[in-house]
């Protein structure tokens, strides 16, 4: 819904411009005000075309707030002017109940649905935790927003594909590995192994078979470890 308040605020502003110089095509950007005093959105389009129109900043937005205060968009209570040129509006809450009737009217088959202009096949990666560390509630974070950016994808109409990627092949692995089995047999970690508190605590609860250890070459050669409960 943000989408339809910023695009006919931006018409307006557009249009406000175009009152001023008929015919020139102009730049328009919306944002958010730092300050909440500051209104709901903000343009600084008469800075940004005061070269091309040859006139000051702030004349120009004093112009275009007296234009859109005789053709008000919907659902804006206030129109001024702020530091060198930009224009702020402030919002009603109507702007806002407006998505609660479009949610009614749409229902939970329509509501939010597009079809994509350009039907994409998207591989979207996500959360693929190191299995070499612990879990942290990072993790938990990247699963909610990467499902949720999934969601939103498949709801353009795009063909998404989830991927957890499992990383439990290659030298880190093997290090892992020589590691859990140093802390379990009391010898010294590898070079580069892991020597976190949390393979202490994992190796406690190893089962005794679970690790098979090589002596010597241990450190050299991949060990195996199965059933393992972390």
């Amino acid at each position: 819904m943000s989408l339809a308040i910023t695009n006919a605020l931006s018409a307006a502003v557009r249009a406000a411009l175009q009152a001023q110089a008929p015919g020139h095509h102009f730049a328009v950007a919306l944002e958010r005000p730092a300050q909440r005093e500051n209104g709901d959105w903000s343009t600084n389009a008469a800075l940004a075309n005061a070269k091309a129109l040859g006139r000051k900043p702030r004349d120009i937005a004093a112009e275009m707030v007296t234009w859109l205060n005789e053709h008000v968009p919907a659902h804006v209570t206030r129109i001024d002017v702020a530091g060198p040129g930009f224009v702020n509006f402030h919002l009603a809450d109507s702007w806002l109940h407006d998505v609660l009737r479009t949610v009614v009217v749409d229902g939970v088959e329509h509501y939010g649905a597009e079809t994509a202009n350009s039907q994409r096949s998207i591989n979207l990666e996500y959360v693929s935790a190191n299995p070499t560390g612990p879990l942290h509630a990072g993790h938990a974070r990247w699963a909610a927003h990467g499902d949720a950016l999934a969601r939103v994808l498949a709801r353009a109409g795009h063909l998404v594909h989830r991927e957890f990627y499992v990383n439990d092949r290659g030298v880190q692995m093997r290090l892992f590995g020589d590691s859990l089995a140093a802390r379990k047999h009391g010898t010294a970690l590898p070079e580069g192994g892991y020597a976190g508190q949390y393979i202490r605590d994992w190796v406690k609860r190893c089962p005794m078979t679970s690790i098979r250890w090589s002596g010597e070459n241990a450190r050299h050669t991949p060990i195996s470890a199965t059933h393992w409960r972390v």
